[in-house]
């Protein structure tokens, strides 16, 4: 870790520059990335957040390189992650891989940037199938809501937004396979 008290100045330094201009990208990402050396981890989440509404409201006219970057939105997610799982900040998750997935599936996308759309659609493909694998951290809300019918609409609606390309979408549909697959034998019990 780099000294506190210059990351501290510098992180000043930040906000004050974004009183003045609150749009500029390149400070935003900077400051989350102070923000989490500084362990300032609720405060980084929520720049995130903002730079992403900022990125949306140009509706994808900016270049992809504005876009956040997937390890910022792992980064996010896995934070998001790590906190008992109830039915609303489950929702608030999904919400999010949702704004991540438009993130990368704007306009102009490049090759690059689908690589990453697909990692945050498996992981969200991911969280629909086994949020329990976290444990006694899931609420039983969120265990009710997500019925088989529920789960393959939600896993249906990630695919379609998969689907776009044939060389990596089949990483969404083997995580939605692979969960069909092991629902057969419980299925033929009924």
């Amino acid at each position: 870790m780099s000294d506190p008290d210059a990351l501290a100045d510098e992180l000043s330094g930040i906000i004050n520059a974004l009183e003045s201009t609150p749009d500029n990208v390149g400070l935003l990402r900077r400051e989350i990335a102070i923000m989490r050396e500084l362990e300032m981890t609720p405060e980084a989440n929520d720049t995130t957040l903002r730079l992403s509404a900022l990125v949306m409201v140009e509706e994808c006219e900016l270049s992809v390189r504005l876009s956040l970057t997937s390890d910022i939105w792992f980064l996010l997610f896995e934070e998001l992650l790590e906190a008992p799982l109830t039915l609303e900040s489950f929702v608030a998750i999904v919400e999010h891989f949702d704004t991540a997935e438009k993130d990368y599936f704007c306009k102009s996308f490049l090759r690059a940037s689908l690589t990453s759309a697909m990692n945050i659609l498996e992981r969200h493909a991911r969280l629909l199938i086994d949020p329990s694998e976290r444990g006694d951290m899931v609420d039983e809300d969120v265990s009710s809501f997500l019925t088989a019918e529920t789960r393959r609409g939600m896993l249906a609606s990630v695919y379609v937004q998969s689907a776009g390309d044939l060389g990596l979408s089949h990483r969404v549909w083997n995580v939605w396979r692979d969960w069909e697959m092991e629902r057969i034998p419980h299925e033929a019990d009924k």
